[in-house]
């Protein structure tokens, strides 16, 4: 049972290595874009506001900069805006944002 155990572990090492020492190729270029989708507008404005300035101060401390990357901070409001309305899409794309959501 041990031996068996061994030789899985050993196996998925080589795998992992195999996998993960590829080339730096699939990696995406130039910055990386921070969406933060926060309310800015009403009762808990003060909250969207906080987080937008702890989020600022953290990439200040890291001098704007994360995995080697430069960091860009696109802020939008929790709010419905004409963009939304109208039916464009936001501009820049934005692969992936955090924030609070309000009802």
């Amino acid at each position: 049972m041990r031996k068996a155990l061994t030789t899985v572990l050993i196996a998925l090492v080589i795998t992992t290595l195999v996998l993960a020492g590829g080339s730096g190729t699939w990696a995406q270029k130039g910055p990386i874009k921070v969406g933060l989708f926060v309310p800015q507008s009403g009762p808990l404005a003060a909250n969207g506001k906080d987080m937008v300035n702890g989020l600022q101060l953290f990439f200040e401390e890291q001098s704007y900069r994360l995995a080697g990357r430069e960091i860009k901070l696109i802020n939008a409001s929790g709010a419905r805006t004409s963009c939304a309305r109208d039916g464009r899409a936001p501009s820049p794309p934005i692969p992936s944002a955090s924030g609070s959501t309000t009802t």
